[in-house]
């Protein structure tokens, strides 16, 4: 490919970049060349516009209902799937994942042993059952003791493969408040 090519082939690219409005300007070493109007203030809240979010113990069979669920929190997010607990940030914030498959209290103290601290983190209760089905009292009745008193929060998520995270009372209510824990981590 001749240096013409590359030149040209770079500025398409920065062409479709420009036109997408996800991606931006970039030199070589992909940071970001700031327009002329563009001020200081301006490319800091740019960069603050996207929020990192790690989402701990999830299992692939899952990642589509998280995703789901993180779509409808409609924030600008950046996933990070976290396998290991020694890699978790206390700088982002941290979604455990814990499915409800038998015994609410067993489920729950496996999806959190590994954490050290969790007060800047939130307990994700997943129920993957229909609405007449779900529980009549939240989980956080039943989840006691200093390992989970110290979450930020615990909420509960319904959701049924197919409809995913489906319209309920209980979701609409986690989704507003797992909103709220993320967009606090927008604001630093």
């Amino acid at each position: 490919m001749s240096s013409y090519d590359w030149i040209h082939l770079c500025e398409v690219f920065m062409w479709l970049c420009n036109l997408c409005g996800i991606c931006c300007k970039t030199d070589h070493n992909y940071e970001r060349i700031p327009d002329e109007t563009e001020t200081k203030l301006d490319a800091e809240k740019r960069i603050r516009s996207r929020v990192r979010v790690q989402v701990y113990n999830c299992e692939d069979n899952m990642k589509k209902f998280v995703e789901d669920l993180l779509k409808q929190v409609n924030t600008k997010l950046d996933v990070l799937y976290i396998t290991h607990a020694s890699d978790i940030s206390h700088t982002l914030p941290l979604l455990v994942i814990c499915v409800n498959a038998s015994r609410l209290v067993a489920d729950a103290k496996n999806a959190v042993r590994e954490i050290s601290a969790p007060m800047s983190a939130v307990l994700l209760v997943f129920y993957h059952s229909e609405s007449h089905a779900l529980p009549s009292q939240p989980s956080d009745i039943h989840l006691v003791g200093d390992k989970f008193s110290s979450f930020y929060g615990i909420y509960h998520i319904a959701c049924v493969t197919g409809k995913g995270v489906y319209p309920h009372d209980m979701n609409t209510l986690s989704i507003s408040k797992v909103k709220q824990y993320i967009e606090q981590y927008n604001n630093y």
